[in-house]
């Protein structure tokens, strides 16, 4: 009986195999009105010699993917369903889904455009290309959607209503655009709000960057998961409908007062009102979210008296963001919660929370723009966690640690940012471990405070650092040649300070150097010619101003610094954009990097430098001899 039950399992399995084997053979090739659909589509907004600002994304030698469409014959080729970005439904044949992300697309999409033919379409993705228009009413014609991601692709004006027949629809992204005008009210269906990008689990031992997509999870729109808004001009207050989403489990959203329909979102886990325009009083019914992990309320207007307890009745928050609003927060040292992300910058803070203490989990903790004075407490800097990322005290009124030197202690350091303060003593000692420097620190911004001595060695071959700011202060000696064990650094800032040295031509070996900066210090001497190896090839800003260099201007130099002739780059992204994998609250995503600039006598401030600047200021030096030439330069 078992040998017949075996026989006859195996005769079972031959024919699924041979039928999947057939389905194979046999799938159908995608309908001809689709196809030329396509290729009407690519002939209408594809240009292969003129790629659009958005597809910088892409490498120079990456082909679009709808460069390869073609009508030619053969097997393959003829086949759409083949064809890179489409997929076709393997059994009616029915293109299904189109993903043409970042494909140098640009033109005007209007409502007679090929893509609206494309009625089986249940995906469509025409991310990071350039379209500048507004969303044609003609989406709706394609009722089968579930995925629609139309972000970062230059559409603008208003949202139409006819969005809102997508009845079918569960992820939609329209991040990154220039939509405005439509409220909430208007369109009922489409809810709007600021990205949120949560880790897939909040753990510090294997904490994942926020690397997903800034995407609106809808549960077919009757039950939507996530809501949206990113980078739009949409205006409107809450709807009054948001409390009947029962199911939502995440939610962001724009302006107004928080609603306390929100108590009745119960299911809640993750909320993400941050960089929007909410106003008034934290509503108590935020504490009835049991089950909520993470609160972001950064960047709002948000005012009145908080204590910090209150949010201890959310017994799971691992995650609370109240920087930069109007908030007087009270701290009481009974705090039970075990935080991962603390955002408690510009709270009206008049010390350091000695709950902090207890913290065995935090990673992301910001304390900035508080009025928090004296010395930074010993306990501080021993507290038992040691997973901490970043830690930012900028723009306190510190003067000076328990010990000098210091030396951090927590061993995966990110980001250290104590700019701003009035701190004295020697520089603190990044991470090290063994005499090695730590691995993992990346951003080191001391500016602006009354640090004294000399620039500390970095020992070891390991380091990560990618900006040193170390302006504005009262250090002296040479630069440290180890410098050069830093192959990553990218942003050098020495100015303001009484350093001694030569021009360190040494330091044009590091490969990724864009903005080195020593005004006003006391460097000396011939720059003389640059020698082989020594090209400073990514050097787009250079400031040598109020020295005491001579000699002739270093124009062997000048021939070497092609960075700065390079003319095509995204006028939107700034440099220091890279630097992403210490933050948990989304929209503080990167650090920027800034600079004082003066030109004809007036000081200019950037807080952060786009990644198109090119600078030179060699004034206020004692170079002699002739202008080079143009052609030289």
């Amino acid at each position: 009986m078992e040998k017949e039950s075996f026989h006859f399992n195996c005769l079972i399995l031959l024919l699924i195999v041979v039928a999947s084997r057939s389905l194979a053979l046999t799938r159908p090739c995608c309908h001809e009105d689709e196809k030329s659909a396509l290729l009407e589509f690519k002939a209408a907004f594809f240009t292969k010699d003129e790629k659009p600002p958005c597809c910088s994304s892409a490498t120079s030698d990456e082909p679009a993917k709808i460069e390869s469409w073609n009508a030619s014959t053969g097997e393959s080729k003829s086949d759409c369903c083949s064809w890179a970005g489409v997929q076709c439904d393997k059994v009616s044949g029915h293109v299904i889904d189109l993903n043409l992300s970042c494909s140098c697309l640009s033109g005007k999409i209007n409502s007679t455009t090929s893509i609206f033919r494309l009625l089986h379409l249940r995906s469509l993705n025409l991310a990071f290309n350039y379209f500048n228009c507004e969303i044609p009413p003609a989406i709706e014609n394609l009722g089968s959607l579930r995925d629609l991601n139309f972000s970062n692709s230059g559409f603008m004006g208003h949202i139409p209503h006819s969005l809102g027949h997508l009845t079918r629809l569960i992820h939609l992204d329209l991040s990154n655009n220039r939509l405005i005008g439509t409220t909430l009210n208007d369109l009922t269906l489409l809810p709007e709000t600021t990205s949120t990008c949560a880790p897939r689990h909040i753990d510090p031992n294997i904490f994942d960057p926020c690397q997903d997509p800034h995407v609106n999870k809808f549960g077919g729109l009757n039950h939507p998961k996530r809501l949206d808004r990113h980078f739009n001009s949409i205006t409107g207050e809450v709807p009054s409908f948001l409390g009947n989403l029962v199911q939502l489990k995440s939610l962001s959203l724009l302006s107004g007062k928080i609603p306390s329909s929100l108590g009745k979102l119960i299911q809640l886990t993750n909320v993400d009102l941050s960089f929007n325009q909410f106003h008034g009083a934290i509503p108590s019914m935020i504490f009835q979210l049991q089950d909520l992990q993470r609160l972001n309320l950064n960047s709002n207007n948000l005012s009145g008296t908080v204590k910090l307890d209150w949010f201890s009745e959310v017994e799971s928050l691992q995650v609370l963001g109240l920087s930069s609003n109007k908030l007087s927060l009270i701290v009481e040292t009974t705090i039970s919660n075990d935080y991962y992300a603390l955002g408690l910058g510009s709270c009206n803070l008049n010390g350091f929370p000695e709950f902090l203490q207890y913290q065995t989990h935090l990673f992301f903790l910001d304390l900035s723009y508080n009025n928090i004075s004296g010395h930074v407490p010993e306990w501080f800097l021993t507290v038992s966690t040691k997973y901490l990322r970043h830690l930012n005290l900028s723009g306190n009124f510190l003067t000076s640690f328990a010990q000098d030197p210091i030396i951090f202690k927590w061993e995966e350091l990110v980001v250290a940012d104590l700019r701003f303060n009035e701190l004295q003593g020697s520089i603190p000692i990044p991470p090290s471990n063994m005499c090695n420097l730590s691995s993992t620190l990346e951003v080191m911004s001391l500016q602006s405070n009354n640090f004294i001595g000399k620039i500390p060695y970095l020992n070891g071959n390991s380091c990560a650092l990618i900006m040193i700011d170390l302006s504005c202060n009262k250090l002296h000696g040479p630069l440290p040649r180890s410098l050069c064990n830093c192959d990553n650094l990218e942003f050098l800032n020495f100015g303001n300070n009484q350093i001694m040295d030569v021009f360190p031509s040494w330091l044009g070996s590091l490969r990724n150097l864009k903005v080195l900066i020593l005004r006003y210090n006391r460097f000396h001497g011939h720059i003389g010619e640059a020698a082989d190896g020594i090209d400073f090839l990514a050097l787009q800003i250079i400031d040598l101003s109020q020295n005491i260099f001579s000699g002739s201007l270093p124009s062997g130099y000048f021939k070497h610094w092609t960075a700065m002739k390079v003319s095509e780059t995204n006028s939107s992204s700034y440099i220091g954009d890279a630097i992403k994998r210490a933050w948990i609250f989304s929209s503080d995503a990167t650090f920027h990097y800034s600079m004082r600039v003066i030109a004809k006598g007036i000081q200019m401030n950037y807080s952060k430098i786009q990644e198109y600047l090119t600078l030179i200021d060699l004034s206020s030096n004692n170079f002699s001899g002739a202008i080079p030439k143009a052609s030289e330069a």
